[in-house]
């Protein structure tokens, strides 16, 4: 457990690791974080920047602010990223694809859960806000998202699971409140 981290330097890819190599396993994890960079804030998230291996079994809490690929597990999820049965209980905000778990995801997300707030703020910027995924080109099985998404009126491809997906989304289900255009 490590509680009180905040990450607020300039940059991309930032979170409590900033890359998560392909091998590499982040197991059995909880964070209570702040992430809130300035600079670019692209690929910004509670326990990865960028998941190129294995995230398992971890719960962030507190508040993930970023630009664009901004999720409460991983900023992005790529083609070789597995997350699983991680849950997210952070404030999401971003700009462009993001999501409760991640906000890119090209590899799997499975078995996760978000509970927290996924840009609930007016932000005219917001486009591709899911609640477990921003946009996913990836797959999502098993997935639950309880948080609310999205804000009335405002932003474009709000969904419970993903904001924009072209991927595959299997056995999940939402009973958060979306809203947008």
């Amino acid at each position: 457990t490590v509680s009180g981290l905040t990450v607020e330097g300039r940059g991309s890819d930032l979170g409590f690791i900033r890359y998560v190599e392909a091998g590499a396993v982040v197991k059995d994890l909880t964070l209570q974080v702040r992430v809130r960079p300035e600079g670019s804030q692209t690929g910004i998230g509670g326990v990865a920047g960028q998941n190129e291996g294995t995230i398992e079994n971890c719960t962030v809490s507190g508040l993930v602010e970023g630009g664009e690929e901004v999720g409460g597990i991983a900023g992005r999820n790529l083609e070789s990223g597995l997350i699983r049965s991680c849950s997210n209980q952070a404030a999401v905000t971003g700009n462009t694809r993001t999501g409760g778990i991640a906000g890119y995801n090209t590899g799997v997300l499975q078995g996760c859960r978000n509970e927290g707030a996924v840009n609930i703020t007016e932000n005219e910027k917001a486009t591709d806000t899911g609640g477990i995924a921003g946009r996913s080109a990836g797959s999502i099985t098993d997935c639950v998202n309880r948080g609310d998404v999205g804000y009335q009126h405002t932003g474009y491809n709000s969904g419970g699971i993903a904001g924009l997906q072209s991927g595959s989304i299997q056995g999940c289900e939402n009973y958060g409140t979306i809203l947008g255009r």
